[in-house]
């Protein structure tokens, strides 16, 4: 037997969200950022291809050289060249000069004597 059953009620419908406390208002963004607290070092000389010891650490390439996003601080650079004398400086970045440059002139060394 076939039961004639009664349509089914319709859903509830849902309630609107319950009123919320507003957000409080955000700080609007800065329009100037935070300048960034990195600088850079250019090492150069000539004749260039000389290797560059930066705080006592060799440097991957030669001159030219420049090294990006290195912190604020003391920086102790050495550039050498075989045959050639080497050069030493202590170069300071920081925000009031972020970039540090070391253009060095390498002399010849002296022949050894024979």
């Amino acid at each position: 037997a076939v039961r004639d059953t009664p349509p089914a009620a319709p859903a509830p419908r849902p309630s609107p969200p319950a009123a919320s406390e507003p957000e409080p208002p955000r700080p609007a963004p800065s329009a100037e950022a935070a300048p960034p607290r990195v600088g850079r070092l250019l090492v150069r000389s000539s004749p260039p291809g000389a290797e560059v010891v930066v705080n006592g650490e060799p440097q991957d390439d030669t001159t030219p050289l420049a090294l990006a996003d290195l912190p604020y601080g003391r920086y102790d650079v050495e550039v050498t060249l075989a045959g050639y004398g080497s050069r030493r400086a202590q170069l300071v970045l920081d925000e009031d000069d972020p970039i540090g440059r070391f253009n060095v002139d390498l002399t010849a060394a002296p022949a050894e004597p024979r």
